[in-house]
Formats: structure tokens, C-alpha cells, sequence
């Protein structure tokens, strides 16, 4: 699948993701590139051969991520590479990577010709634009043609720098504003591809071949094993400030709470970091103009060893001026994405009810301390099982577990996961290439937690989120609620190899009712609004992606009667949501998304753009105005209030006199309406269990 399937028209930013290559291969490259395909045909769980078949696929995705909207090649550049589409296998088979570097070398010629048209153009040719011309853009060019000839290409590219300009023109830029804006944009883009390296150009070529077998398989560089490694872990090791690019420089953006560098007390958010030198003593090494992984590169290290900045304090740009600041490396816990525990007040119409929320952003887990036996690893059902512990001490009536946007991860976290919730027995079935089942992910432990239970989904919940969400429905543990889950049902490993690891797909899992969440992922008892098009977002929108058939079920037992409640629950629901402002929020506005996405064509001519958007405007104000009237709100006179708004209630928390009506603006933009449903239903779940005279849920055969 192509890096950008759809051209992002209004950031004009498709060439961020290319590589301008270099003319030598490392010889380390072919070796990795032997060990990926060694490994992809005897461990994948297709055991597919690279075979034409697989070469074509290989060539077409190498293809796409260079030139996803099809404006870099012309038409003759890919007819010229028609001799690797069925032959890449046969390059591979001596690891020659000859396809790379001639594709390369074409790409790489087309992109510099093409920025240097780009300066010339907005340079000399755009004050001469034309608004009134019905011209026409497409919005997606994935499967367009490309262009048959350099004069076709410039007018392809003319019209995209139009609608550029056209954006800007509309904001209110001057001619004198947009050339500046567009020549700055296009250098900062031609600026970051070339710092693009060998290291970058093998990786596209190498993850286009892991991608050929399915969308989850992938190569990690040794730097991306290492990223990969802290993100599991959720620690790393160096001073704790999140840094990004900003031009030449790699600025602060800001720093993590009682980290290495937050204790020192030197360093701030906005300072550039212009030198980085090692231990107390080392050569300082000229950071300008480096990529932002190099220079991570070097401020990370090991624990307990030193690292000096030379910085640029916000606002002095003279470099004689730069401080050094001196920074003992830590090990710096990443809490953004552990589970967290809140306890909401949910009020049922005649009393105030507490009931906890738990919030699950991925699996994780620290693998290198679990093997190395360290008593105190980190991972998702240790800190769950802390925050269960806390929520029994402040008596909570029941738990929403909150899986939203949770990609998934540690496949042992998904088991441990739910061993806190059920009695034991099996959790998910395995199945591999060779057919084999094993039901050995199991809980073993016996239910921590045996109340209330609700799940919270949406179509961004994955993998390890599926199978929890599967597990809690199939023993009816529990209710699941939201959006039907992204789809994925296979499981990947990642194997370590010279240069870097492959993350390779070797098995599927199954739901103990031996259906796979592959595809249709776990649809909820009670589904919310939509608010992504599951026919662009989900595992069967992957190319490539594998296919399942059902296996036996698992004889287990079941918690409760979900069929018994379900219909009380559904009916409360509805009443609830049927005319909130927020849920028809929800309903309209993926329906206005709908009818946008419809149109492929965007419109150059400069009326017909302004009538086109103030169009979309009215509608999405007259959405917003019906929500906010129906709840009491001010209604707005244009849609600029609600940037407005927002940025001014950023401020109320230092305004001592912000009036009642303030406070309810703001109070409005951060409500999770959503989460506030979820909890609602939690709610009722136990009502009606009150209702039933069920003081505890009974498990039964099935």
C-alpha cells in the first residue's frame, strides 16, 4: 500500500515520504536483504515463495511508495521498468539489487528537476494565474495515469501549485504572501528530502517487499528496533525532552515531568539545540542541519553517563551566545501512553453514581526485563491490576475500560489483560501456516475484578484490543460499546536479524467461538454513531491482507445472560441518545463527510472554490448551531468562533473572573460525550442486575 493513498491537496506535501538515493549499495544491504527473504518464506504464515507473483506485488508497492500520486515518473519511466515487474525475485536470488538503484537513479533525477521547475515557476510564473479558468485538480491520483511526457508533468504540477495558491488567495494572502509561503514550503520539503540516506532509500525498497506478503510484515532498521524496543517498554534511556525539526535547527518542544533534563532546570521548550557533545569532556559535534533522528541519535545514551547541549535560549540567534547545558542520562518513564485510571461521577436522574475508567492506549510491555527475569517489569496488566486495586479502595460500582484508538501490541498482555477479568480457561486460539491450533493463551490466575464491566471500541481499536474486547463478549464478562473494531486478526513476531529485525506475520488469532476479528473485527453490543468511514479505515482496506476461514470453537463458560439484558440496555440507550446534540452531532457530521468524499474533482476556478466552500461552511455551521442551541449554547455567526472560542478558553484557567457561560464553553469542548454514553451504560448494566435481584452473575456451561 502506497505511503499517502490520497493526495493531502491543502499541505501540497506528498514528497515527505520519498528518498533521494545514493549511487553506491552497501554490501551489508544485500545481506540484510537475503536474511528478509529467508525469513519471509519459511516463516510467514502464508509460506509463500517469492515467486513473479510476489515480484509484481513487490514492484507495485516499491512503485506507489515512491510516487503515490503519480506526478514524479512519467509514463515512459515506468514502461522502462517493466523488465523488474516479474523479476525482481530472480535479482533477489543473488541479493543484486540493480532494480533499486536504477529505479532510484530515475527517481531521484525526476525530483531534483522537479523542485528546480517548482522554484522557477512560483518564482517567475505565478503572479500570472488565472482564477477564472474552469480548471480541475483530483483529489486522488492514486490510480490516475502518469504523465506521457515532460509537458503533460508541468501541467499536471501547474495545476497543483494552483490550488495552492488558490488556498492561500482564498485565506486572504496577498500575491507578494503566497509566492514567499509557497517558495519557502517547497525548499523546506526539497531540504528534508535530501537528507534522506542510503539507510532510507533500502528501507522503502525492503518494507515494499515485506508489504507484498501483508500489510502488518515489516523491516526494522536497527534504529527502528531500538524506537520499537522504547515504545514496548515505555522507557527509555536519556534526558526526557520531546524534540522536533524546526528548519535547520532541533528544537525543545517540550520536556517530560521530573525527567533528566525537567531536574536540571536549563533547558526549556523553544530552545534550539545547536551542539551535543559526550561525557564531561568530549568534542562538541555541530547539530545544524542534521536530520532529528541523528541528533537523538546523540543525546540518547546509557544511564548514568553524560551528555552536553549547546543551546540557543528562545529569541538569539547569534551562535557565540549558545549556553552548555550538562545532563545526567536517566532511564525516563514515557507515561503518555500507560493505562490510566479516573473516577467518574455518572448523575441517573435521581443520584450521583461512581464508577471507574479505566484508559488502555496500547499493550504494552517491557520484554527485556520480563526475560531477564526482573521482578519488576513494566507491562499494561501490571498497571491495570494497580489501578484496579485503587478503584476497590474508592468503591467504585463498576469499570468502563476504555480501548479507543488502542493500535494493540504484546500479544501476552492481551492474555494477562483479561486474566484479571475472567475465571480461567482460554482467551484466544492461535492458529499457524501449518494449521496447527494452540489454545495455550490462557488466563490461569483466577478473575481479580468480577464486577461491572463495560468496553469501550472504535474503529481504530486493534489487534490485542480486538482480542480482549472478543474475549469479554464470547464470555459475556461483560458489555462491548462504540464502533466495530479495526479488523486484525494476525499476530507478528519480531525476529532480530544482522542489521535490524523483521517483524514477520506468522499467525492468526482466533475468538474462542473460532471465528477470526480478521476483517469484521468485534462488533459491539450497542454501536455508537460512526465517526470514520469503516470502508477507508480497518484491516480490509489493506492491500494485501490475509484471508481467515473459522476453526472449532471452545467449549467455555459464560459470566451472564447478555441476551437477557441486552434489549433493557438498548432501550435505555436510545432514549438517551436518540435526540442528544452530541450523538446527532456525530450522525450529521459523517454524513457532510460522506457527500465530500463523493467528489474526486476539486474545482481551480476561484468563484466557483469560494461558493463551493462557503457552502460546505453554511452546512457545517448549521450542524454545529442545531447541536449547540439544542444544549443550551450560544450559537455562532461563523465557523472562525469556534477556533476562537477554543483558543480563548485555553486561557480560562488563569482568569480568575471567567463568567459561568465561559466555563460552560469550555466545559463543552472537552466533553468525551462518548466516554459519558459508556458510562451511562455501565450504569444501567447494574440496574438491571439490581432489577433481577442478581447480586452476583453466575457462571453456567455453554
Amino acid at each position: 500500500m502506497s505511503l499517502y493513498k490520497t493526495l493531502s491537496i491543502s499541505a501540497f506535501a506528498l514528497f515527505i515520504h520519498v528518498s533521494s538515493f545514493a549511487e553506491v549499495i552497501d554490501r551489508d544491504e544485500q545481506a540484510t536483504l537475503t536474511e528478509i527473504i529467508e525469513k519471509l518464506q519459511s516463516q510467514h504464515y502464508t509460506r509463500q515463495p517469492l515467486n513473479d507473483e510476489m515480484s509484481e506485488r513487490w514492484f507495485n508497492l516499491y512503485i506507489d511508495s515512491l510516487d503515490p500520486a503519480r506526478m514524479i515518473f512519467l509514463q515512459a519511466d515506468i514502461d522502462e521498468f517493466e523488465a523488474y515487474r516479474l523479476a525482481l525475485d530472480d535479482y533477489s536470488t543473488d541479493a543484486d539489487l540493480t532494480p533499486l538503484e536504477h529505479i532510484s537513479s530515475v527517481f531521484n533525477e525526476r525530483i531534483n528537476a522537479r523542485y528546480d521547475w517548482l522554484s522557477q515557476h512560483v518564482s517567475q510564473d505565478l503572479s500570472h494565474v488565472d482564477y477564472s479558468l474552469d480548471e480541475v485538480i483530483e483529489r486522488d491520483r492514486s490510480d490516475a495515469q502518469w504523465p506521457t511526457d515532460m509537458a503533460s508533468a508541468d501541467d499536471l504540477w501547474r495545476r497543483y501549485v494552483k490550488n495552492a495558491a488558490l488556498n492561500l488567495n482564498i485565506a486572504g494572502k496577498s500575491a507578494e504572501e503566497i509566492q514567499e509561503t509557497l517558495l519557502e514550503r517547497y525548499q523546506a520539503q526539497h531540504d528534508r528530502i535530501k537528507q534522506l540516506d542510503s539507510d532510507d532509500e533500502f528501507d522503502q525498497y525492503a518494507n515494499s517487499l515485506t508489504r507484498a506478503y501483508d500489510p502488518h510484515s515489516s523491516y526494522l532498521s536497527p534504529r527502528d528496533l531500538e524506537n520499537f524496543r522504547i515504545s514496548m517498554s515505555l522507557q527509555l534511556e536519556g534526558i526526557g525532552a520531546v524534540l522536533q525539526q524546526d528548519g535547520e535547527y532541533t528544537k525543545v518542544v517540550s520536556l517530560v515531568n521530573n525527567g533528566p533534563a525537567d531536574k536540571q532546570g536549563d533547558l526549556s521548550p523553544s530552545d534550539r539545540i545547536v551542539g551535543v557533545a559526550q561525557g564531561r569532556s568530549g568534542e562538541f559535534n555541530d547539530v545544524i542541519g542534521l536530520r532529528l533522528d541523528e541528533v537523538v541519535d546523540q543525546v540518547r545514551g546509557e544511564e548514568g553517563s553524560w551528555v552536553r547541549l549547546k543551546v540557543l535560549k528562545r529569541g538569539i540567534d547569534d551562535l557565540s551566545k549558545a549556553i552548555e547545558v550538562a545532563i545526567l542520562r536517566e532511564a525516563v518513564q514515557l507515561e503518555e501512553s500507560a493505562a490510566t485510571g479516573e473516577v467518574h461521577d455518572v448523575w441517573d436522574g435521581e443520584r450521583i453514581r461512581k464508577v471507574g475508567v479505566i484508559t488502555i492506549p496500547k499493550f504494552y510491555m517491557d520484554m527485556q526485563a520480563y526475560q531477564a527475569r526482573d521482578p519488576n517489569f513494566r507491562s499494561t496488566s501490571r498497571d491495570v491490576y494497580n489501578i484496579l486495586r485503587d478503584m476497590r479502595e474508592k468503591e467504585v460500582e463498576g469499570i468502563v475500560i476504555d480501548l479507543r484508538n488502542n493500535g494493540g501490541g504484546a500479544l501476552l498482555e492481551a492474555d494477562m489483560l483479561t486474566d484479571l477479568f475472567i475465571d480461567p480457561g482460554v482467551v484466544v486460539q492461535i492458529r499457524y501456516g501449518d494449521e496447527r491450533v494452540s489454545r495455550q493463551h490462557r488466563a490461569r490466575q483466577g478473575m481479580y475484578y468480577s464486577g461491572p464491566l463495560v468496553v469501550l471500541t472504535n474503529r481504530l481499536s486493534a489487534s490485542a484490543s480486538e482480542i480482549f474486547a472478543g474475549a469479554i463478549k464470547d464470555y459475556q464478562r461483560g458489555i462491548v460499546v462504540g464502533e466495530t473494531s479495526f479488523g486484525k486478526g494476525t499476530v507478528q513476531s519480531v525476529d532480530e536479524i544482522t542489521s535490524g529485525a523483521i517483524k514477520i506475520t506468522e499467525s492468526m488469532f482466533y475468538r474462542i467461538n473460532g471465528d477470526s476479528t480478521q476483517f469484521q473485527g468485534v462488533q459491539p453490543h450497542i454501536e455508537f454513531p460512526l465517526q470514520v468511514d469503516p470502508n477507508d479505515i480497518g484491516e480490509s482496506t489493506r492491500e494485501f491482507a490475509l484471508n481467515w476461514e473459522p476453526i472449532q470453537a471452545v467449549r467455555h463458560n459464560v459470566w451472564m445472560d447478555v441476551d437477557h439484558y441486552l434489549p433493557r440496555l438498548m432501550t435505555r440507550h436510545s432514549e438517551r441518545t436518540a435526540e442528544d446534540a452530541d450523538f446527532n452531532y456525530l450522525r450529521h457530521r459523517f454524513a457532510y463527510m460522506q457527500d465530500l468524499s463523493d467528489d474526486n474533482l476539486l474545482t481551480l476556478n476561484l468563484e466557483q472554490r469560494v461558493a463551493q466552500s462557503d457552502a460546505n461552511d453554511a452546512r457545517l455551521l448549521d450542524i454545529e448551531n442545531i447541536r449547540r442551541s439544542t444544549k443550551g449554547l450560544d450559537t455562532l455567526a461563523s465557523l472562525d468562533e469556534i477556533y476562537d472560542r477554543n483558543t480563548d478558553s485555553d486561557e480560562l484557567a488563569d482568569d480568575s473572573n471567567a463568567t459561568s457561560e465561559d466555563e460552560a464553553t469550555s466545559d463543552d469542548a472537552n466533553n468525551d460525550f462518548v466516554l459519558d454514553e459508556a458510562t451511562h451504560i455501565l450504569v444501567d448494566l447494574i440496574d438491571v442486575t439490581i432489577e433481577d435481584n442478581i447480586g452476583r452473575w453466575v457462571a453456567r456451561d455453554q
